[in-house]
């Protein structure tokens, strides 16, 4: 970004222009007036040269006007074209800016595609510069902007199905149309259990953006977390008829247990929904110098090559009227990546050889 130094220098440019400009105006002054003396001179006889030559003040003899007469003159005619010529410089300056301006006033007014042409003159410059930064910044404005609309539709989509489902499962009781029954009081708890978990991985997602996700770190074994995660799901596994396979070895991180835990049951619950004709899911832990890796990787349909760029996204899915039968959110990966993130880590996805879908998770490592 353009800062207040370069508008220093960009100033103290100018102010070198006008001083340039009139030290050659006033250059160009003095040696037409030197021309006209020497024209003068040239028309005088040898008598008349020899007679100004003789006198004491050799100046004033060459010179019909005085010196400081000449010297006022100079400055009289060398200023004000000093003075135009700037103005012409910095016109050309601030018309730019001024387009800068406008075109900020016009995505303020609600116009976000409004920009800022860059005057071929200014290319490679400070105001070409600046006109490109604050082009970018409006481009920010915009996608922002846009991702924000598209976030607020989806997240009515989300909890438009599950409130619908609860409102005409309520009214139906209400009008006796519905038994209150165990089971039904039952369907309503998940359904309503479904919405807390897309209002508190909404919350999740929303701390994440500001740097507010809290994190407790404390030195836990890797390998043991992920055998506590897959214990509590080996019922959703053995319905699902996948087989977690295990492999690897202790590695200690510096991470939060409980964030980890939330996003490696992502992983296997992504597992379970899509990948459930995969028969096995392996789950590895290494580490490689200073990074430690979790790796997911199942034997199911895996991705598009389209879809691959936005898998950690809000509200993606391959399959979405499938995935929303199934239960998701659209929700999980992108927590994945959150949390990864907070810890100062990053995650990835690839094709499986064979088949199949890896979720890698790349953490710092702190040794034991």
């Amino acid at each position: 970004m353009m800062g207040a130094g370069m508008f220093r220098k960009l100033w103290f440019r100018l102010a070198l222009w006008f001083v340039a400009l009139l030290c050659a105006f006033f250059v160009l002054f003095t040696l037409a007036y030197i021309v006209v003396d020497i024209a003068f001179l040239a028309t005088l006889s040898e008598a008349e040269r020899e007679a100004f030559f003789a006198a004491d003040d050799l100046s004033a003899a060459l010179d019909p006007i005085s010196e400081n007469v000449t010297i006022l003159l100079g400055l009289g005619v060398a200023i004000p074209l000093s003075v135009f010529a700037s103005t012409i410089l910095a016109m050309r300056i601030t018309k730019p800016i001024s387009d800068v301006g406008q075109a900020a006033q016009a995505v303020a007014s609600g116009n976000l595609s409004a920009r800022a042409p860059v005057p071929r003159s200014q290319e490679g410059g400070e105001i070409g510069a600046l006109i490109e930064n604050v082009n970018s910044l409006l481009d920010m404005v915009q996608a922002s902007d846009q991702q924000i609309k598209e976030d607020a539709a989806a997240i009515a989509h989300e909890l438009r199905t599950p409130l619908a489902a609860l409102q005409m499962k309520l009214h139906g009781m209400i009008d006796g149309v519905v038994d209150v029954s165990t089971d039904e009081l039952q369907r309503l708890l998940a359904q309503s259990q479904v919405l807390a978990r897309v209002v508190e991985d909404l919350r999740t997602l929303s701390l994440a953006s500001r740097g507010d996700l809290t994190l407790v770190p404390a030195k836990t074994d890797l390998m043991a977390l992920v055998r506590s995660v897959v214990g509590i799901h080996a019922k959703p596994l053995d319905t699902a008829q996948i087989t977690v396979v295990l492999a690897g070895e202790a590695v200690v991180a510096d991470v939060d247990p409980d964030r980890m835990r939330q996003a490696l049951s992502n992983l296997i619950e992504n597992a379970i929904r899509y990948a459930a004709e995969g028969e096995t899911l392996d789950i590895s832990v290494s580490a490689d110098q200073d990074t430690a890796r979790l790796v997911v990787a199942d034997r199911g349909p895996g991705l598009d090559v389209d879809f691959r760029a936005v898998v950690f996204e809000p509200f993606q899915r391959a399959e979405a009227s499938r995935s929303r039968e199934l239960g998701g959110s659209g929700l999980g990966l992108s927590i994945v990546k959150a949390i990864a993130e907070a810890h100062g880590g990053s995650v990835g996805a690839r094709p499986r050889d064979g088949g199949g879908l890896e979720i890698h998770i790349d953490l710092p490592l702190t040794n034991a």
